[in-house]
């Protein structure tokens, strides 16, 4: 048998360690401005509004980079995508090409990727109605999303919150950029656009094709 350790992990963990870094900060920050104010320590205030700003700037870039990143290796079918470390042939010297960082997360598993919680949080919104609180929202996504989660997904990152109900957040902002949610919800409201409801009906076609397919195979 095969062993296949995909290579995009080790640059998803990356990631992944950075933004929850970056999230650690920024509430950090937050309580450091809201204590500064209070003294009415106005320019110091002032300096940590600015430190706040360019880690907003550097957030986006990083966005930026792991779009860019997925962008490059996001076709699975890629030869790039996959290191296949054959093990028929019993060489100990091969496996140890990969690195053990890989390995062990390869088999513990890394977090559920954003565009995994697309459909469920467009079903979501479709069965509110178009729009709905982030909490009834993410409720509706994770009765969806639960047989999937991994263990991992379930733990909290260093801001407190669930790492699931963080992955569905960032899709949201994914989506927002792709069109398919409002990008001017009123604040705690997610909702669904007209392209939203355009790409979730295109993915239930394509399933029912799959399905219809899969049924004169057999």
């Amino acid at each position: 048998m095969n062993n296949k350790i995909n290579v995009r992990e080790g640059v998803n963990i990356a990631f992944e360690m950075l933004e929850e870094e970056i999230g650690k900060i920024v509430n950090n920050l937050a309580k450091s401005i809201a204590e500064v104010s209070k003294k009415q320590d106005f320019e110091r205030t002032k300096k940590l509004i600015d430190i706040a700003q360019r880690i907003k700037e550097y957030k986006n870039r990083l966005i930026a980079f792991k779009e860019e990143w997925r962008k490059i290796i996001g076709n699975e079918k890629a030869i790039i995508t996959r290191i296949e470390i054959s093990s028929q042939n019993g060489s100990s010297e091969a496996r140890e090409q990969a690195p053990r960082e890989l390995k062990q997360n390869n088999k513990t598993g890394m977090r559920t990727p954003e565009r995994e919680f697309i459909i469920p949080i467009l079903e979501a919104l479709i069965e509110l109605g178009g729009k709905g609180k982030v909490s009834e929202v993410l409720k509706l996504v994770f009765e969806r999303m639960k047989n999937k989660l991994k263990t991992y997904d379930l733990e909290k990152i260093p801001a407190g919150e669930i790492r699931w109900r963080n992955t569905a957040r960032w899709a949201r902002k994914m989506m927002i950029q792709e069109g398919l949610l409002e990008p001017n919800s009123p604040n705690g409201i997610w909702e669904i656009t007209d392209k939203g409801r355009e790409y979730y009906l295109q993915h239930v076609e394509k399933l029912k094709s799959n399905n219809s397919v899969r049924r004169t195979s057999e």
